[in-house]
């Protein structure tokens, strides 16, 4: 399917191994993932959780041991991995942000700024330390939960002028506006935004779900007339404090949404990888 105009995507984020605090078991290498007779259409490795002057990744146990004279891990042994979810098919994206970590982007000249940065570490420019070496990732997703609303906005919009066709998703917390995303939603680019149904009084099959109000954004506010709003859910009781309602309840919630909005719908976001499997 083509994830920027279909309506059943589904997009699990990896590397945080929430699998973990359901049954005590890790999960599995990510070229693992894709390799399943039903693989996910977009997987969101977690996350690049610090901006500053020597910026670095966080994937838990999967990649551990930093560059020699950086803190950027190095994770080029990923490559191969990420070349066969590709080749499988599935769309590759680097999450910036998630609940812990030190980032934020000032001002608008500072995301632009930083628009290249992320372009060369994990896109297609180069720079010295690559996590994931050669591969060329297919996007970037902002999972922005603290730092402050500024430049994320500017950093989207260049990051679509240096690669028009990289995915550029974001995962806001239902209620709108959303406190970190705000401005980014309103003038920034989006492909996709996987909305955190959960967690909040508005999650999914809930009687205060709010899709209509996201589909009102995608429809008359946001910048790219063809953004697609997904519907994100936990995979499991304990990876989320709030929403987690299951496979039968949330495939009734896709499929309520999807007979009022097929329009704007574009599938299912989970957390996590390894739960949602």
């Amino acid at each position: 399917m083509d994830v920027k105009t279909g309506s059943s995507g589904l997009a699990v984020y990896w590397g945080q191994n929430s699998l973990s605090l359901q049954t005590g078991t890790n999960e599995m290498d990510l070229d693992k993932y894709c390799t399943q007779n039903s693989p996910p259409d977009i997987i969101l490795l977690s996350f690049h959780h610090v901006y500053t002057s020597n910026p670095t990744i966080n994937l838990a146990y999967h990649c551990e041991e930093p560059f020699s004279g950086s803190s950027m891990l190095n994770c080029t042994f990923m490559a191969s991995q990420i070349k066969t979810c590709q080749d499988a098919g599935v769309k590759i994206l680097i999450s910036m942000g998630g609940a812990a970590g030190s980032y934020s982007l000032s001002s608008n000249s500072v995301g632009e700024d930083y628009a290249q940065t992320v372009y060369n570490t994990f896109l297609g420019g180069t720079t010295k330390f690559r996590p994931f070496g050669e591969a060329v990732l297919d996007g970037v997703d902002l999972d922005i939960e603290g730092g402050g609303p500024s430049g994320y906005a500017a950093f989207t919009n260049k990051i679509h002028e240096l690669a028009p066709s990289t995915l550029i998703t974001g995962a806001p917390q239902c209620p709108y506006p959303d406190a970190h995303l705000a401005d980014a939603l309103e003038s920034g680019w989006f492909d996709i935004v996987f909305v955190q149904f959960y967690n909040n009084y508005c999650m999914a099959g809930s009687s205060n779900f709010n899709f209509d109000t996201w589909a009102d954004w995608a429809t008359s506010k946001s910048k790219n007339s063809a953004v697609k709003v997904y519907i994100g859910s936990p995979a499991c009781e304990k990876c989320a404090s709030t929403g987690y309602i299951g496979v039968d309840k949330l495939g009734q919630v896709y499929q309520d949404t999807l007979s009022k909005y097929s329009n704007v719908l574009g599938g299912i976001m989970l957390w996590d990888a390894g739960a949602a499997y």
